[in-house]
């Protein structure tokens, strides 16, 4: 059956009588209409010469294409900071500072790069040499990176290859370098080595060797939490099965730059360090300033066994995994 209002195919052609569309066909023509008015930015007057139909039939599909489910529209409130509830999470886990994001937002990873930008411009001085790790939230705060004061960008680990539609390790620390209108020395290697015989291999290599050179000298760093778990860790993802199930027998929490660690927060070697082109644990508690990254309720044991080995001083986190870790070993609830 014919809606009626649906607009004809096109203008009348040679003589010829305008046909009326299917009702596919009309899904078809909204969705280009649509591409046209909210990717393109074309008016609907421009739209409606384009298309050869009027200017009311263009505002008619595209209010079917958002009934449709051809578009939608989602408005998100960037999440506030809960000062109280920030305040315990820095008691109960012993560090300088703890940010809280608590909003209505369904993306945390975005929220949390939002107020990692944040972070991390306050604290970053003019030289500074500044360490960055590869994460999807990483990703997510150096791309609403508005400034930075001018400083030198290092990369703490090599390549992450499994994401293809996000940037890369090279290309985030290039990007932040930018903004800061610094010197990146980035990591041309990828993060896990095939072996260990490669990864040796590797970090013989000059561009490598200079760049982790600067572990030493850094003034800040900022890293992402990763939990020992499917869909908490993009090593994880990465690792293979055997050594997925060789880091749990060993009682591996979570994972920072590839570096696996326990529930205390010692270091987990044997199961992927001989092959991780990286940063260490050991290195990243000698840095000044150690800015870190978590979200979600899973990776609270992974946080606190960090926070135990006094890995970072600034962690900045979800409501989600506040209230865990408060209502975890030790807290005193939310």
């Amino acid at each position: 059956m014919v809606r009626r209002g649906r607009p004809p195919l096109g203008p009348a052609v040679d003589g010829k009588e305008a046909t009326r569309l299917s009702e596919a066909e009309e899904l078809a023509l909204a969705s280009r209409i649509a591409t046209a008015f909210y990717l393109e930015e074309d008016s609907m007057v421009q739209i409606a010469e384009r298309f050869g139909i009027t200017r009311f039939q263009v505002a008619r599909l595209l209010q079917l294409a958002r009934q449709s489910g051809i578009v939608t529209i989602e408005i998100r409130q960037p999440g506030a900071i809960d000062e109280e509830l920030s305040a315990a999470v820095a008691a109960h886990l012993g560090i300088e500072r703890a940010v809280v994001i608590s909003g209505v937002s369904r993306m945390p990873r975005e929220e949390i790069g939002r107020a990692l930008a944040e972070v991390i411009a306050a604290e970053v001085q003019p030289g500074d040499i500044v360490g960055l790790t590869w994460s999807r939230t990483m990703v997510a705060m150096v791309q609403q990176l508005k400034q930075l004061e001018p400083c030198t960008l290092v990369q703490l680990a090599g390549q992450i290859t499994s994401e293809l539609t996000a940037p890369g390790s090279v290309e985030l620390i290039r990007r932040a370098a930018e903004v800061a209108k610094g010197k990146a020395y980035p990591i041309y290697a990828p993060l896990l080595a095939p072996d260990n015989y490669v990864a040796h291999a590797l970090l013989q290599q000059r561009d490598i060797a200079t760049a982790m050179s600067f572990y030493e000298r850094l003034s800040v760093a900022v890293i992402s939490i990763g939990a020992w778990a499917e869909d908490a860790s993009s090593v994880y993802e990465i690792a293979t099965e055997s050594e997925r199930v060789r880091g749990q027998v060993a009682g591996v929490v979570g994972e920072i730059s590839g570096r696996l660690y326990d529930v205390q927060g010692h270091t987990v070697p044997q199961v992927i360090d001989d092959r991780v082109i990286g940063i260490t644990l050991e290195q990243l508690a000698r840095v000044p300033r150690v800015i870190a990254s978590s979200y979600g309720e899973e990776r609270a044991a992974a946080t606190r066994a960090a926070a135990a080995a006094s890995i970072f001083q600034t962690l900045v986190l979800d409501r989600s995994l506040a209230r865990a870790l408060l209502d975890g070993p030790g807290g005193a609830g939310v």
